[in-house]
């Protein structure tokens, strides 16, 4: 008799499936990747209202 294995979400495949499938299985905080990207993002987003457009 097999053991059951436990349940996951499927997050999809690639890049992003493999981090969101960490996140989850993780649990833990923003890591200071997560920490710089969200900054990046929110630098980037400031540059395309204010001089993108």
């Amino acid at each position: 008799m097999r053991a059951a294995s436990p349940p996951s979400l499927d997050t999809g495949q690639g890049i992003v499936g493999a981090a969101v499938q960490a996140a989850i299985d993780n649990g833990a905080g923003p890591t200071p990747v997560d920490k710089v990207s969200v900054r990046y993002g929110e630098i980037y987003r400031n540059w395309l209202l204010k001089d993108g457009a």
